[in-house]
């Protein structure tokens, strides 16, 4: 069970993560833009006097259209065109102008009631969990759950590269969660860069501060769905690799929701374990890969993110032949290791972000 104080503090850095994720303010120019060259598009594109409309007389094309625009706003559809007599009179197809302008109009007011309903909503949310935290986080009755672990401790190795000159969008941690277990945690955010490092250090900063609170990871998983879905556009999402170790039971558990496989090594044996799943923040209903194992002594766990396993190719490059070689058992000589025949298969300039964790528990 939980410590219910560090549970409350935990949803609150949630819904306080969930508010600061604001909607881009709206550029009336940009929109108008966009729907302009969907116009273009649908009825002008074939036109042979494209060029005079769009290239030569290009202003004087906008001003109409946005003048329609007003119309539009004003009246809607109507028998009278809502173009000047003098577009007409220079346009063969301002009829067909005007029904796809107007249908733009409707698309984009859907589009702005959906957004607007959507930041309504997520406020909702965001304010809920910061009241219930803080409801929480008052109790002065607090209990501690935590079980004692054994004397045991985890090394951990780590070897990363990022896309030339580009921050890594890969992410990792270590945290220490109830009944004495510790939580290693990899994540990968879409695509490289400033943006996919935000999303994948956002997925490990506040795992480790809901697990550490007490809650299940499943619990955890989903309310971090909620915060990378958070976002209208729909493209935050985030790979989550989870391995628990316990000590106490000697036991290992895999989750893993669009993450690479991983990689037990014992002696000169390799096994993988891994499973298709869609990344965290794609779905409202969380689908993953999950599996436990008893540890056996001097197990070695290879843990990477998909800019390595991707380079595993059949008969050609295989991971697990190259992890059986591994010339050392100490955890960041081993990354190490992985890394530079990564790297050296790839070449100079990544293609994408390339992350290695080797870890195996100590007593």
């Amino acid at each position: 069970m939980a410590n219910i104080k560090k549970l409350g503090q935990a949803l609150r850095v949630v819904g306080d993560e969930i508010q600061k994720y604001e909607s881009d303010e709206i550029d009336q120019l940009e929109i108008l833009e966009q729907m302009y060259q969907q116009i273009y598009q649908q009825v002008c594109v074939f036109c042979q006097r494209k060029k005079l409309c769009w290239v030569e007389e290009k202003a004087f094309t906008y001003q109409a259209l946005a003048e329609g625009c007003n119309e539009l706003e004003k009246w809607g559809l109507q028998k009278d065109s809502c173009f000047s007599a003098k577009f007409q009179g220079r346009c063969a197809q301002s009829s067909a102008l005007e029904i796809a302008l107007w249908n733009q109009m409707l698309w984009y007011r859907w589009q702005e009631e959906k957004q607007a309903k959507f930041l309504q909503d997520k406020q909702q949310i965001a304010a809920q969990l910061i009241n219930i935290g803080e409801q929480l986080a008052k109790q002065e009755k607090t209990r501690m759950f935590f079980t004692e672990r054994e004397n045991y401790h985890l090394l951990v190795g780590y070897a990363a590269s990022g896309k030339e000159d580009d921050i890594s969008g890969d992410s990792w941690g270590v945290q220490e969660i109830s009944g004495g277990k510790i939580v290693q945690i990899l994540s990968d955010g879409m695509g490289s860069g400033k943006n996919a490092n935000l999303q994948s250090t956002t997925t490990v900063r506040l795992l480790k501060i809901l697990l550490y609170g007490g809650l299940r990871v499943e619990t955890a998983l989903q309310i971090i769905n909620l915060v990378l879905a958070s976002r209208f556009d729909g493209e935050k999402f985030s790979t989550v690799d989870l391995a628990i170790w316990d000590g106490n039971k000697n036991t290992l558990e895999f989750i893993k929701y669009g993450a690479a496989p991983s990689y037990i090594k014992n002696g000169k044996k390799v096994t993988t374990y891994g499973g298709a799943s869609l990344p965290v923040g794609i779905l409202a209903k969380l689908e993953g890969f999950q599996h436990s194992l008893s540890l056996q002594e001097n197990d070695l766990l290879i843990m990477m993110s998909d800019g390595l396993y991707e380079l595993n190719e059949p008969n050609v490059f295989q991971w697990e032949k190259i992890i059986a070689s591994l010339p050392t058992d100490n955890p960041q000589l081993a990354a190490e290791y992985l890394l530079a025949i990564a790297t050296s298969r790839r070449g100079k300039i990544a293609q994408d972000d390339l992350t290695v964790l080797v870890s195996r528990l100590v007593k």
